[in-house]
């Protein structure tokens, strides 16, 4: 991997508070794996091999990555919140032990997975053709290329599993999924109004500035759960 930058002040300049967020957002992972252990607390196998083995090493290894290439550039390392369950989920997870509601839960965890990695792929995209405009090719090819190759691999697995649990779900627990999901949605790692910020100075950094293109990156997003 290399972390050769040419212009480090530029990159800084255009991408620091970005780098700081997507790290942040990929180092929580930790936190997340725990989340999930006290939302589901009788698994499938697969997804608990899934999300133990091949999501949450993956989504850490990434965060190590963008940490580094911080610290290359002179910036701080990120302060992720690796312990923290909120409440509200653990009370969830405190009545998931029915069945019923065991199986309302999973799909809103494969929902949130599709969300999560589908906005994912476009920021990666975006960043990577923006270190490539800036004539940045190292990081771009061989530390951000690597990332956005491996995140649809983790959407068509929440995709899958979502059409497949949603066909046996009965109407009332697709209404409560439908509910709860449009009233816990948020962007992933923005669980508050400074870290909410921190997506707002993303789309920024990607130039994504007029009502039409935030219309569409959101639509691009929302297209994953519709699907």
């Amino acid at each position: 991997m290399d972390f050769t930058v040419r212009r480090p002040q530029e990159v800084i300049g255009r991408y620091g508070r970005v780098l700081d967020y997507m790290a942040r957002a990929e180092l929580e992972v930790e936190r997340n794996v725990r989340e999930l252990d006290v939302l589901m607390p009788e698994p499938p196998e697969l997804d608990q091999y899934f999300y133990r083995q091949v999501w949450g090493p993956q989504e850490l290894q990434h965060g190590l990555i963008l940490d580094q290439l911080q610290a290359e550039l002179g910036l701080p390392k990120s302060a992720p919140n690796v312990s923290t369950v909120p409440l509200k989920l653990r009370v969830l997870g405190g009545i998931a032990h029915l069945a019923a509601i065991q199986d309302v839960v999973r799909m809103l965890y494969y929902l949130t997975g599709m969300t999560t990695e589908r906005s994912a792929v476009l920021a990666y995209q975006h960043l990577y053709e923006g270190l490539l405009s800036m004539g940045e090719d190292a990081i771009a090819v061989t530390a951000v290329a690597p990332i956005r190759r491996q995140e649809p691999g983790h959407y068509a697995y929440y995709q899958m599993s979502a059409r497949e649990l949603w066909a046996r779900l009965t109407p009332w627990q697709q209404w409560l999924t439908r509910r709860l999901r449009s009233i816990s949605f948020a962007p992933v790692g923005a669980n508050s109004p400074q870290e909410l910020r921190q997506v707002g100075e993303m789309m920024l950094a990607f130039d994504i500035r007029r009502r039409g293109e935030i219309d569409e990156f959101a639509r691009s997003v929302a297209r994953s759960e519709a699907g």
